[in-house]
């Protein structure tokens, strides 16, 4: 009788350790088929080209910058600072209060602070924000990149170098992911969805990979 017993209970226990054992593993190929599948998913989002836009001289464009209009908010609020601050530096240094105990020299000192700290706030951050490209294309004969950019007074500039002429750099400074001839550039990686940006730039790419 004991030994029934005994069968039947090991029995109940092979049985419920291989249903835990086949749901847990029923549970990891589901995981699995889940996790594939939005790799997959994820490389076909990469790998989807975008409709291909044309400018009116024939240029295609390849890229165009996510960051642009904060990007030209915050320069805007800058330089209407640094006008505020280039106003107020030489009336704090005209102006004389009669009860003011500073000395001429002080208030001159203040005056030049002021400017200098609106100037010079300004003046970074353009120094910062300069290689950031709003919009790269490429010209009709497939041979040159056109980059526009924004300059100090966000006035639209434009640089072109030429297919190929593009290197990695790494410097201490920031928003500079490459160089072409002897010019600093960024692009942001999350708009590089153009196959031929992708093939110019890999060392770009590879770093959203990472």
């Amino acid at each position: 009788m004991n030994l029934l017993l005994r069968a039947a209970y090991a029995r109940r226990w092979l049985k419920s350790s291989a249903l835990a054992y086949a749901k847990a593993a029923g549970a990891q190929r589901v995981n699995s088929y889940r996790r594939k599948r939005a790799e997959l998913d994820l490389q076909r989002e990469r790998d989807r080209e975008p409709e291909r836009e044309f400018l009116d001289d024939g240029r295609e464009v390849l890229y165009e910058g996510p960051l642009m209009e904060k990007i030209k908010g915050v320069k805007t609020m800058s330089l209407v600072s640094c006008v505020a601050t280039s106003m107020l530096g030489p009336y704090i240094m005209l102006t004389r209060d009669e009860l003011s105990r500073q000395s001429d020299l002080q208030q001159i000192t203040i005056g030049f602070l002021v400017f200098a700290i609106g100037a010079g706030t300004t003046g970074f951050l353009s120094w910062v924000c300069s290689p950031y490209i709003s919009r790269l294309s490429l010209s009709p004969d497939k041979k040159v990149f056109i980059a526009e950019q924004t300059d100090f007074l966000l006035r639209q500039k434009v640089t072109a170098f030429r297919v190929g002429s593009q290197t990695p750099v790494d410097i201490l400074r920031p928003m500079v992911n490459f160089e072409a001839e002897k010019r600093h550039y960024f692009l942001a990686k999350e708009n590089m969805k153009h196959k031929m940006v992708r093939e110019q730039f890999p060392w770009i790419v590879k770093e959203d990979d990472e």
